[in-house]
């Protein structure tokens, strides 16, 4: 029987796309018996994530730190042989046994986007990693491509494993998703944006053409849904939140992962601006649910949208005036986006991407 070993350091920190996505993978491989799944973490606030048999070990706090110091100790006590699986664009340097899933490559590629400290680090820590670690998991195919590209690595190295939707993202019924709206004070109709506020997701992109769509003088709201941005990550200065403030948005800041749903259906259409998505979660949770999905037609965006989504160059205000409009006015567009979303989304499923990191576990 192998022996695994999981950074599982996402347990500590705030929940966003990247931890969610750790938290379904890690989820799936422990319900597996042929292997022998140890959970470490530098510290324990599992309260949005659900119960995951975590550990917490070593004596450092700090989440980098804690990883390239204590965790390669950690390992080497789990067993001679143990295999270290890192799920979040990160791992300790000192342990080559081990596989991670890398989420995008952004800090090094458009450091402008990101805090000083919080891309240097990742451009010294990461051509070094991948050169050390035995598998990268991509979790898109634009994201294979950009880390093949630009180091260099061996094919069978870089192995596609895409991310999913939970199994609740499905279509409701129309009362309860009525009721979902009353009870949050939620407008009858609205888009929808998911994700954090942070400069890559370009909202004031979606904030200009929000302003010249015929849809908001029909009473038709703009939500947007998700936490402001990290100063230790991203770089404020470029975060050019300023264009939110319109009494037409709703910010309706960070939001449970138990009503995200409810939100969804509710809704006329999501909207996903970002200037670049290394896999773009929230377009799958969208289809899942039925939703039409607005999104930009660059990086990972067209190759999880499948052909379901309208895609929209992201720095052009006019197409997305002209494609909100578009969308919103017709029913029949709509409801084709509803059938084509449901046909893309069912093409993802978490058990799938938890059997290729087992695989890829088992090879090492």
């Amino acid at each position: 029987m192998k022996t695994c070993v999981v950074n599982a350091r996402f347990v500590g920190t705030r929940v966003t796309g990247v931890q969610r996505s750790a938290y379904e993978i890690v989820n799936r491989l422990i319900l597996n018996q042929e292997e022998r799944y140890h959970l470490f973490s530098p510290r324990l606030n599992s309260r949005n994530l659900g119960p995951l048999p975590v550990h917490q070990q070593g004596y450092i706090r700090q989440g980098h730190l804690w990883e390239q110091l204590e965790l390669p100790r950690i390992v080497g006590r789990t067993g001679r042989d143990a295999v270290l699986y890192s799920p979040m664009t990160s791992g300790p340097l000192a342990v080559t046994r081990q596989v991670m899933t890398v989420h995008d490559l952004f800090p090094i590629e458009h450091p402008e986007w990101y805090s000083r400290a919080f891309s240097a680090w990742y451009q010294w820590l990461l051509p070094r990693l991948f050169r050390r670690v035995a598998y990268i998991l991509a979790n898109s195919e634009y994201t294979r491509q950009q880390v093949l590209s630009r180091y260099g690595l061996s094919q069978d190295k870089v192995v596609l494993c895409h991310l999913a939707q939970n199994e609740r993202f499905l279509p409701t019924s129309a009362e309860k998703v009525a009721q979902f709206r009353a009870d949050h004070g939620l407008p009858k109709r609205y888009l929808l944006f998911v994700g954090s506020i942070e400069p890559r997701k370009n909202l004031a992109t979606l904030a200009a053409a929000w302003r010249q769509t015929s849809a908001r003088e029909q009473g038709v709201k703009l939500v947007v849904v998700g936490g402001a941005a990290h100063k230790a990550v991203f770089n404020v200065a470029n975060l050019r939140a300023e264009a939110l403030d319109d009494p037409a948005i709703y910010q309706l800041g960070y939001f449970s992962d138990e009503h995200l749903p409810a939100l969804y259906q509710g809704a006329d259409a999501l909207v996903l601006p970002s200037l670049a998505e290394g896999f773009g979660l929230p377009i799958l949770e969208a289809m899942a649910c039925g939703t039409p999905v607005i999104c930009s037609n660059t990086t990972a965006m067209p190759e999880i949208a499948g052909g379901a989504a309208r895609l929209v160059p992201p720095l052009e205000p006019e197409a997305w005036t002209e494609a909100i409009d578009s969308v919103l006015s017709d029913s029949g567009a709509r409801q084709r986006m509803h059938s084509n979303g449901l046909k893309q989304a069912a093409r993802f499923s978490w058990s799938r991407t938890a059997k290729i990191v087992r695989s890829t576990l088992r090879s090492v």
